[in-house]
């Protein structure tokens, strides 16, 4: 269906995204919080981070707590920021995946992200030739 072909189309772009998000985000000992990071010899701070921002949290999870997501959120400066809480699956044996493959994610969290997406993408040529 249309949330197949969403995804589908968008789902490398997503990955290439978090890859290059993740490596920041999760080592330096909060270097990137801090803004004392360097990548590729180049400052990165969260408080430079501009681009649409869409985070999702498990109030549950110790393995990336809200207290490690929120402040990220309050520096980032994206004026475009979505936040989804995520409440768990039964069934799902490890929650932090949860958000990915559980049933009520895919029933209630992945199409609002997919909406998200398609609406920043439907949005990105405009913006690039304007």
């Amino acid at each position: 269906g249309l949330f197949a072909a969403i995804f589908s189309s968008l789902y490398p772009a997503l990955v290439r995204g978090l890859v290059l998000l993740g490596a920041p985000l999760h080592f330096g000992a909060d270097a990137y919080m801090r803004g004392s990071l360097s990548v590729a010899g180049r400052r990165a701070a969260a408080r430079a981070f501009a681009a649409p921002l869409f985070a999702v949290v498990d109030k549950r999870c110790p393995l990336v707590p809200p207290a490690s997501v929120l402040p990220f959120l309050d520096a980032a400066a994206s004026p475009d920021q979505r936040l989804a809480y995520y409440a768990g699956d039964i069934g799902v044996g490890i929650q932090h995946v949860g958000p990915l493959v559980g049933r009520s994610a895919h029933a209630r969290l992945w199409p609002e992200i997919v909406r998200w997406l398609w609406q920043h993408w439907r949005q990105a040529p405009a913006a690039a030739s304007g």
